[in-house]
């Protein structure tokens, strides 16, 4: 079982603080296989985020906050 570190409203401010930076993701898609990619938080909805990424298959993609406690979605500064 993973862990929560910081509470919803932790995660909900720090994603409203990075909307409209251009920023690297890692996603966890289970049985050790992560996603990498970049991208920009786009819209901050109350429950959901979406993310405009580079890719054309999936231009945008939406995660819950709880996403983020459970870090299945890990949010970086590009270098």
């Amino acid at each position: 079982m993973r862990k929560i570190v910081h509470g919803y409203q932790s995660a909900k401010s720090a994603i409203s603080e990075l909307k409209g930076l251009p920023m690297n993701f890692r996603i966890n898609r289970g049985r050790n296989r992560f996603q990498y990619f970049s991208g920009v938080v786009e819209d901050i909805y109350p429950n959901i985020f979406t993310i405009r990424t580079d890719d054309e298959i999936q231009p945008v993609l939406s995660f819950s906050y709880n996403d983020l406690l459970t870090k299945n979605v890990q949010v970086q500064r590009p270098k």
